[in-house]
Order: structure tokens, then C-alpha cells, then sequence
């Protein structure tokens, strides 16, 4: 039995009012200074985090001093150096596997680690400090990491600063969308620029788990992952069969399966309402052609929502400030307007300026009438020719053709936020 059940054993109703006010404040600082424990053992394992990636780094420093001293040593060009495997590339391996070996990863953790310890050490000290001394775990230093990736060098330090103290009180996930806004910030180049040259990188791929598993990863558009995702949780949901047993997770790779495999969900096999095959005339308004009642699955008449939240300057094209994707974080204007221009409807939101908290919320819902279509193709056309604040689009053929694939097969719903503003 433990302290506080013998304790409580102990009393009876004879006890007085003062020994049990006594035993819960006993009981309550005992609770506080394993609480004060726990957090010291938090702080002593981000310690020892950095502690690591100094002598990960250290380890890397010396074998680039021994690939270097081993290269030295041989004359000519030999038949390693003319097939590609040279010192440094040898001794990278070497490091690589070795470090995999003694701390028990695989040799892409191993990799991933020798990468993060170096940009912490010399590219990041705020952080690589914060850690050491345990004021953030390394988890968050991983965040910080991650997204000053594509960050120019100098303007990594304005980024440490604005985003540390946040770091010492949210969780990673929380901490995580904080820092993604930050960086869109001080990015040299647009996120349109950024995105244009991130979806020529887009692709699927098969990564084999063990227990005859594998994970079936898509990299695609953001503003699709969301939709797609949406319309997965949406059909799953809607199988409510009182027997079956499966969770919403089950349900939700069930469906993918059966919309990638067969095309469809539905018991008839026709064509899913929303669907790639059912893009043609009447997509748009949200009612596919097997929608009907006598449609027979689950898939019919079940499409794709995505909410977006678009400063109202940037609808207008008087401003290139991200809009917001729900689910997912900031996207490029261009595309905001573009999927603006086919939307169903929009909301009005007043949001607060500096933290983006929604300050009131209209609920009547609007319908975009077609002189608000083509103002939003006048603004992306304006937006794409203002070239005085560097903020130029030159993503034009590209996300046009992925926002109105998205158009057809997602209807959106639309929040437009405005400081102090609305439309």
C-alpha cells in the first residue's frame, strides 16, 4: 500500500478538521516537489540533448580532419577519386554508419542528426543556448531547425529572436504553425516563388513497414492534401454500420483504397460525385451527376471542402500577405485568389491584426457573384505585374492549373479576413 493510503487509513471521523488540513498540505507539497523533479529531469534531458549535438559535431569536425589528412597522403587520381568514392565521401559513410551503430538508429537518423548538431552549433547558438540550458526541448530545436532550412543565412538570427520565447512555453505541434508564419515573414523570396519550385517536386511513393504494412505517401499541393483529406474523413464518417467495428482511421485507408483500386465506394461502381471522371459541367456547383438518391455508396454526393482565410487586400489584389489554409498554414496569394474566384460562397471573419484571433464572425453565408469572379482574375493579373515591391507572381502556368483542377474537385468554403475591414 502506499504513503498516502496508509495515510488515509490512518483517519477516521474522529480525525479533527486540523490534521486533515495538515495532511493535504503535506500531501499537495509532496505532489509540488515531484512536479519540480520531473521538470529538473526535463531540463537535464535538453541538456544533455545539446550536449550531444556538440559531440556529434565534433565527431563530424574530426572526420572531415582525417578525410582530409587520408586525401593529402595519396598522389594522383585514383580509382576511388575517379568513380566518385573519394576521402570525403568515404569518410562521411564511415561517420554516418558508426554513429548508427552506437546510438542504435538507422544509418537516415544518423545522417539527419549530423546535420541538425552542425546547423545548430554554427548556425543557430540562440537555440543551441536555449537547449543546453534547458529552457526548450529538443524537439522544439528540431522545429527551428527545420524551418530555417531554406532561410538565408542572415536572417536566421532575426528568426531565433522572434520565435525562441514561444518556443519556451508551447508545445511543438503549437509551436510549429507559430514558426511557419514567422518564416513567411522573412523569407527574401515569395511564397509564390517558393511554391512554384516546390510542386515540380511533387510525387507518390511506397515506403515498405514491416508485417506486410507500408506507408503510401503523397507529396502534393497543400491545398489538394487538405481537400482530399477532408473527403476521406467525410466518407468514412458517413459508414455508420452498428456493426462495424472499425475505428474512423480504419475507415479512412478503407476508402482510400477502395477510391484508388476500384475508382469508387459505392456498391453500384459508378462514378463518385467530385471525382476526377465527374469534373465536367455541373462539378462546380457541387452536385455531381450520381449524387442523386439512388446513387447506392457511400462516395456519392460527398465532395471535398477546404476553408481558407484571405486578407481581404490580398483579395483585391492591393497586398501579397499568405492566406491562411485550415489544416495546413500559410499559401501563396495567387492561388488563394484563384480558388476565391471558383468558390460557392464566403463568410465575412474580423480578425485582431497582430494574432489573427477571430474577433467576430458573420454567419450568413455569401454567394461570389461573377463580377467577384472576374475581379479576382483582374487582381491576379495585377498582382502578376507589380514588379516595385519584388512580390512579382511567376507561378502563373504552374498553380493555375493545380488551383482550377482543385476548383472542380473541391468546393470551398471561404473566410475573408479583414483587420479592419470587411467586404
Amino acid at each position: 500500500m502506499s504513503v498516502v493510503g496508509i495515510a488515509l487509513c490512518g483517519m477516521d471521523s474522529q480525525t479533527d478538521d486540523a490534521t486533515a488540513t495538515e495532511l493535504a498540505r503535506a500531501m499537495v507539497g509532496t505532489l509540488d516537489g515531484l512536479l519540480g523533479t520531473v521538470e529538473s529531469a526535463e531540463r537535464i534531458v535538453a541538456a544533455s540533448m545539446a550536449l550531444r549535438a556538440a559531440r556529434i559535431d565534433q565527431l563530424r569536425l574530426w572526420s572531415e580532419a582525417m578525410a582530409a589528412v587520408e586525401g593529402g597522403a595519396r598522389t594522383g587520381v585514383g580509382a576511388g577519386a575517379a568513380s566518385g568514392w573519394t576521402a570525403d565521401v568515404r569518410g562521411r559513410r564511415e561517420l554516418v554508419f558508426e554513429l548508427a551503430c552506437a546510438l542504435r538508429v538507422p544509418e537516415g537518423t544518423a545522417d539527419r542528426l549530423i546535420a541538425e548538431s552542425r546547423r545548430l552549433v554554427h548556425e543557430l547558438p540562440a537555440t543551441f543556448a536555449a537547449l543546453r540550458d534547458g529552457e526548450i526541448a529538443y524537439r522544439h530545436a528540431q522545429v527551428i531547425v527545420d524551418q530555417t532550412a531554406t532561410l538565408p543565412v542572415e536572417a536566421c538570427a532575426a528568426f531565433e529572436e522572434a520565435v525562441l520565447p514561444f518556443a519556451k512555453h508551447l508545445t511543438p505541434a503549437k509551436f510549429t504553425g507559430v514558426a511557419r508564419k514567422k518564416r513567411e515573414s522573412l523569407h527574401a523570396e515569395s511564397i509564390t516563388e517558393r511554391r512554384t519550385a516546390a510542386i515540380e517536386e511533387r510525387r507518390v511513393w511506397v515506403d515498405p513497414q514491416p508485417d506486410g504494412m507500408a506507408y503510401l505517401t503523397a507529396y502534393l499541393g497543400a491545398e489538394l492534401a487538405v481537400a482530399a483529406y477532408g473527403r476521406l474523413t467525410d466518407i468514412a464518417a458517413g459508414q455508420n454500420d452498428p456493426d462495424d467495428k472499425r475505428t474512423l482511421a480504419q475507415k479512412r485507408a478503407d476508402v482510400l483504397g477502395d477510391l484508388l483500386i476500384d475508382g469508387d465506394t459505392c456498391a453500384g461502381g459508378g462514378v463518385v460525385a467530385g471525382s476526377r471522371a465527374d469534373s465536367g459541367a455541373g462539378a462546380d456547383s457541387g452536385a455531381g451527376a450520381n449524387s442523386g438518391a439512388g446513387a447506392g455508396g457511400t462516395g456519392h454526393g460527398i465532395r471535398a471542402k477546404v476553408l481558407v482565410t484571405v486578407p481581404v487586400m490580398t483579395l483585391l489584389g492591393e497586398a501579397e500577405q499568405p492566406a491562411n489554409l485550415e489544416g495546413y498554414g500559410p499559401i501563396d496569394p495567387q492561388l488563394a485568389r484563384q480558388l476565391t474566384a471558383n468558390a460557392p460562397g464566403f463568410t465575412r471573419v474580423l480578425t485582431d491584426p497582430v494574432t489573427s484571433a477571430i474577433l467576430d464572425y458573420d454567419r450568413t453565408r455569401y454567394v461570389v457573384p461573377k463580377t467577384s469572379v472576374s475581379c479576382c482574375a483582374c487582381a491576379t493579373r495585377r498582382a502578376g505585374r507589380r514588379d516595385a515591391t519584388g512580390s512579382r507572381c511567376t507561378a502563373r502556368s504552374t498553380t493555375a492549373s493545380t488551383g482550377h483542377s482543385a476548383a472542380r474537385r473541391a468546393s470551398a468554403i471561404w473566410r475573408t479576413s479583414a483587420s479592419a475591414t470587411t467586404i
